[in-house]
């Protein structure tokens, strides 16, 4: 018998299969005389700990900058030459030599995207982290940045990425809340076979109710996605350890994280890892990582109730900010102060990283700040 099928406490469960989100739209407007001058930087050492002396020199020349962590400057105003050699350096320390090489004019919304990026994560979220409102707003973690109060075990909503398509460029971050579930996957898989158990494919029907979906597991606080379950395995099989010696997985769970396991009767959770054959990088080198369900957690996504008053706060607060409408208008950049909505998606599962090379990467639900184009 697999499980035990003693009547336990009826505690309510949540399902972990969905993720509910709401699409919202901040509208960014451009100015359409508005250009962005792109160039390269060459140096003799590394930029970092000369960035100030260059913002300072370009400041001189009353020009606008903007520098990206990989040497790549923007600049309002277009230099005389093509290629310019000048020094920079602090006052009492040794100059450097810099090369500056243009490497095009961005007129269109469609290339501004990295430009785009660069200004609000290291102009904007800078000030506003300096002057403390909202506070930790470099991650915009949107549930601290607003006080909701989250149940413990929630992953907060934050700023993913700055990305465009065919209408333009998108702000996109996410209010949802990953939250793993306070009953163990074991729990869940027992209701199931009792839900079932008549059923003559029950075991199959199990399996397949439960593939797809993603654990976490508290002992190394890592995610899985579940690819099997083996009912022929169970917590007194033996496997073949790092040490190369026959363990079973209730020994092996005792003596590395001293965890005793209780349920010798379940199955096995199974965790197909891929990696890229070094000595032949058209194969891949196929791994199974087994886990055992009691402790495992199953992990869904849940939107905050409160999430709706996230977007008109995080709004107001770029539109009100003097020195945020100051770093956008700098750039020929405005806020428009409505914002609009799109109907909620539903999507049935959620996808974690694996070490797959050519795993297709799954589009997700977020939030965007549109940027109309010119």
């Amino acid at each position: 018998m697999l499980f035990h099928a003693q009547p336990k406490s009826q505690q309510k469960m949540k399902p972990f299969n969905f993720m509910d989100l709401n699409y919202n739209q901040l509208q960014l407007y451009c100015n359409k005389n508005a250009s962005i001058y792109e160039y390269q930087i060459f140096t003799e050492f590394p930029l970092t700990h000369y960035i100030q002396e260059l913002v300072n020199y370009f400041k001189e020349m009353d020009n606008v900058c903007l520098i990206e962590a990989n040497d790549i400057v923007y600049l309002k105003k277009k230099l005389a030459k093509k290629v310019s050699l000048f020094k920079i350096g602090h006052p009492y320390s040794q100059k450097i030599e810099v090369t500056i090489k243009f490497r095009r004019e961005i007129r269109k919304l469609k290339h501004c995207r990295k430009f785009f990026q660069t200004l609000f994560f290291t102009k904007i979220v800078d000030h506003l982290n300096d002057i403390g409102e909202p506070a930790e707003i470099s991650d915009l973690n949107l549930s601290r940045l607003y006080n909701m109060s989250l149940t413990q075990g929630c992953w907060e909503g934050s700023v993913k990425m700055i990305d465009d398509n065919s209408n333009g460029i998108f702000l996109t971050y996410d209010v949802s809340h990953q939250i793993t579930s306070q009953i163990t996957l074991y729990e869940y898989m027992r209701r199931e076979i009792l839900k079932h158990q008549h059923h003559e494919n029950c075991l199959e029907i199990v399996r397949q109710s439960f593939i797809g979906k993603t654990v976490m597991t508290r002992y190394n606080n890592k995610t899985y996605r579940i690819d099997d379950i083996d009912f022929a395995t169970n917590p007194c099989s033996l496997f073949s350890s790092e040490e190369q010696e026959l363990i079973s997985f209730a020994k092996y769970y005792q003596t590395k994280y001293g965890i005793e396991i209780r349920h010798l009767s379940q199955p096995v959770i199974v965790h197909r890892i891929k990696i890229p054959n070094p000595e032949n990088q058209n194969e891949h080198l196929s791994f199974v990582h087994c886990l055992l369900p009691e402790l495992c957690y199953p992990v869904y996504n849940e939107w905050n109730p409160l999430g709706s008053n996230v977007y008109d706060e995080f709004n107001e607060c770029l539109r009100c900010t003097p020195m945020v409408k100051e770093i956008l208008s700098e750039w020929g950049f405005s806020l428009e102060p409505k914002l609009y909505n799109m109907p909620k998606p539903i999507f049935l599962f959620d996808t974690i990283k694996t070490a797959i090379a050519s795993e297709e990467k799954k589009k997700s639900p977020w939030n965007f700040l549109y940027v109309f184009a010119r």
